[in-house]
């Protein structure tokens, strides 16, 4: 296989990581919103 499959793998492994971290990231972002939001709602609803 040589040097060359052996970097070729951990950039692929690398890429993969930083496609995973973000969607991790997107996803927390995408929570954390839909979290405000139903705060903002249930608020307007109990009359805060």
């Amino acid at each position: 296989e040589g040097r060359g499959g052996y970097i070729d793998r951990f950039e692929d492994l690398l890429r993969s990581h930083y496609a995973l971290k973000r969607k991790v990231y997107v996803a927390a972002a995408f929570l954390a919103g839909s979290g405000v939001i139903t705060g903002t709602v249930l608020g307007v609803i109990n009359g805060v």
